[in-house]
């Protein structure tokens, strides 16, 4: 992105229109890996949260996650209404 703006201009005064869309889809990108990395350092700090927990017989109980999204979403008749 620092090369296509040193060498061409900010896409907004760009005035090669073939630059257009790649500037676009590089943006995308930058952002999409960014949220990427957040959620990789977010997700280190849950996990690293549940190791420093005492863990109680319960936690090596299997849960169903299938009953359990179901329960929790309403019925289709309710979101029709």
């Amino acid at each position: 992105m620092r090369k296509l703006r040193r060498e061409h201009g900010p896409v907004e005064r760009t005035e090669h229109e073939t630059l257009v869309g790649p500037y676009l889809c590089l943006q995308q990108g930058i952002w999409h890996e960014e949220m990427y990395v957040r959620w990789c350092k977010w997700a280190m700090a849950r996990l690293s949260a549940r190791r420093r927990r005492p863990r109680s017989r319960a936690a090596h109980a299997a849960v169903d996650l299938h009953s359990v999204v179901t329960r929790s979403r309403p019925s289709v008749k309710s979101r029709r209404a």
